[in-house]
This record gives C-alpha cells, sequence and structure tokens, in this order.
C-alpha cells in the first residue's frame, strides 16, 4: 500500500502545487469583494445621507423663516432638498408638518439609492433618510423699547390713535405666522412718559436713585371763605395745557390748607443737565425720586413703566390703559427706553440681552410737541 502511495506521489498530476495560490485566492476573493463593495456602497451611502441631512436642516431654516411671507412651507422645504441632491440622480421624498402651537417645524426625507456592489448579493438599493427641526421666528434675539408719549398735548383722538398704534404693533412684532405662539426670540418693554417717567415702586430702595421718601405736603387742599370776592383774571396755556393765571384781585382772607402725606409713586425726574445723554448711573449722579404734585411742573406721575416681557398681552394692556395728563419731555422717554434694552452693568436696569447677538430698538411714539 505505501509503494503506490509513494509511485503516485511522483506522477505530475499528483506532485504540482503552483496552483494552490490561485485556488485559494478564488476561494477567498468573493468575500474580500463583498466586503470591499459593500464598504464602498456603505460610505457612499453615509456621504449621501451627510449630504441630504446639510440640505434638509438649511431648507427648514429657510422654511420656518419664510412663514407668512405667501409661501407653501412644504414647497419651500422639499424644493430645496430635492434640488440639492438632483446632480447624483436622487429625488427623495418629504413631509414637513407644522405645530402651530409651540411653532416647531419638523421635516423628514427619505431616498433610495442604488448600490454598485451590493447587487450582487440581491441589494439592488438602501434606504437614507434624514430629519431636521426648527422653530419659527428663530431669527435670533430682538428687544424693542417704546417710549410713549402720555402728555396733554395727545389726549383725545391722538392717545386713540397711539394706543390702537403700539397695540398693533405688539401683534406684529411677537406674531409668528401660521402658529399661536408668541415669538420666543421677541421682547417687548413699554415707558410711558410726561416730564418725568415711572421706575416702578419696586426700585424705591435701589442703589442708583435718591429722594424716594414719603414727604408731608402742608399746601394740600386749600380753601377760601365762602365770602370772598371771586377773583378774575387770564389764562395762559401751551400746547401741553400748562397754564399760568394771572390774578387781578386782592383775597381779603387767607386760604385754609390740610396737612397731606404724599407717598412716592415711582416717579423720577431728569438728571444733571446734559447727563441724561448717559445710560448707566454714577455715585454723583444719581436719578433723583420726585413728588410732582409738590412744587414740580409737569403735572402727575406717568403710568409705570413695563420692563422687557416676552409677554404681549401685558404690553397690550398696559398700553389700552394709558391716559393724557401733563407736560412733555421727550429725553427721559428716550433715556429710559434706551436704559430697557441696555445689558450694561452701570445702566440701572441692564435687563438687556448682549449687544454682540441681541437687536435692539427703540421706537418713540409723541405728537412731537416738546
Amino acid at each position: 500500500m505505501y509503494r503506490w502511495k509513494a509511485l503516485l506521489t511522483r506522477l505530475p498530476l499528483f506532485s504540482n502545487r503552483s496552483g494552490n495560490v490561485s485556488l485559494l485566492f478564488a476561494l477567498v476573493a468573493i468575500p474580500v469583494l463583498g466586503a470591499i463593495g459593500l464598504a464602498t456602497d456603505y460610505g457612499m451611502q453615509v456621504r449621501v445621507r451627510s449630504r441630504m441631512q446639510h440640505a434638509l436642516d438649511a431648507a427648514v431654516l429657510t422654511g420656518a423663516s419664510s412663514l407668512g411671507a405667501n409661501t407653501d412651507l412644504a414647497s419651500v422645504v422639499t424644493t430645496r432638498v430635492q434640488n440639492s441632491l438632483a446632480d447624483l440622480g436622487i429625488r427623495p421624498s418629504v413631509s414637513v408638518s407644522l405645530d402651530a402651537n409651540t411653532g416647531t417645524v419638523v421635516a423628514r426625507a427619505d431616498a433610495k439609492m442604488g448600490t454598485l456592489f451590493l447587487g450582487v448579493l440581491g441589494r439592488s438599493a438602501v434606504d437614507i433618510s434624514a430629519s431636521a427641526t426648527a422653530i419659527a421666528g428663530s431669527g435670533g434675539p430682538m428687544e424693542v423699547a417704546i417710549a410713549f408719549d402720555t402728555t396733554g398735548s395727545m389726549d383725545g383722538s391722538k392717545i386713540a390713535a397711539a394706543q390702537q398704534a403700539a397695540s398693533d404693533l405688539t401683534d406684529l412684532l411677537f406674531k409668528i405666522p401660521g402658529t399661536s405662539m408668541p415669538n420666543p426670540n421677541m421682547k417687548v418693554g413699554l415707558v410711558p412718559f410726561t416730564y418725568y417717567v415711572n421706575v416702578g415702586l419696586a426700585n424705591r430702595n435701589a442703589s442708583w436713585i435718591t429722594n424716594t421718601a414719603d414727604v408731608s405736603d402742608p399746601k394740600a387742599n386749600c380753601t377760601w371763605p365762602q365770602l370772598e370776592i371771586p377773583a378774575t383774571g387770564t389764562y395762559t396755556c401751551d400746547d401741553d395745557q400748562a397754564c399760568s393765571y394771572t390774578d387781578y384781585n386782592d383775597y381779603s382772607q387767607p386760604k385754609t390748607c390740610q396737612v397731606v402725606t404724599r407717598a412716592w409713586e415711582g416717579c423720577v425726574a431728569s438728571q444733571s443737565d446734559l447727563l441724561d445723554a448717559n445710560v448707566s448711573v454714577t455715585a454723583g449722579n444719581m436719578v433723583p425720586g420726585v413728588h410732582p404734585e409738590i412744587g414740580y411742573w409737569g403735572g402727575e406721575c406717568p403710568a409705570e413703566m413695563i420692563r422687557l416681557t416676552n409677554s404681549p398681552a401685558t404690553i397690550k394692556t398696559a398700553i389700552g390703559a394709558l391716559t393724557a395728563n401733563g407736560a412733555t419731555y421727550i429725553a427721559p422717554g428716550l433715556l429710559w427706553a434706551w436704559r430697557l434694552v441696555s445689558p450694561e452693568l452701570g445702566a440701572p436696569l441692564h435687563d438687556g440681552g448682549p449687544i454682540a447677538t441681541t437687536k435692539k430698538r427703540i421706537i418713540l411714539m409723541t405728537d412731537g410737541s416738546n
């Protein structure tokens, strides 16, 4: 038996081993080529999906920012995504939805991509998908301060028209068309002004304000005796209805007055000359609290300012309650509107966001009679 085996091994058919490498390569080539094909197709799939994701992200942001501009949201997003992949011969289907309660735009793109090598294994195409979300009105934060003239010259139709305009403006600023929520990136403040501005009782003990104590007024509720001869004279009024009276008769008896405690209502006057141009307050230039009823010209204290808020209802309610009274001095109104949106630590309020990333606007509403 051994001798036959030895003899057979000497024959060329059985002794030649030069084809072993070729045989082994043939056996290994199929899985190796399959792995290469899989890696190639997978790499292409990753690149196409990344491109689709970038296109969808950009399309959703564009669609969200174009809401209410007579555009079809689904059409805007779909067209942009499909155009971005057209050169690859891929036309994804795109679905778009809008949540009107949150202002959220959600989109999803789905497509099939043909394979180069996986077809040998029975997979002629693979599924690719991407999704993206954007919030309408996310074009960056904005702060708007409305300086509103509430002086006597605004009485009647003027203040009514200004209130309607300010209310409409508030709706416009906060509105995200197609949604029921206010723009989350919008804040609005309101500064009613006369000769003074009302910073609110909450600032009575603030470090930047003085003269906020309640005071006694010895010349309140004055009356004259009934038998006194009526005085006659003339009135001279300016556009703000601040009138001076010239009396031509002497009173025969002294008047009687009561002492009344006047509570500080939040009213502040202007600072030193030329210093109203500074948004910041220094220790040597404090904001002076005043009691307009005692020895000050300019009428009553205006309504309290509304600091920056994301609530349109708060602003509109305050606008609707405004009344006209007093004399006009526009400078404090503009100054405190500036202070509302200012982020500077030296400013009294510094409520505003960073200047580098937040748009700042001041809107002055007045009849112009200063």
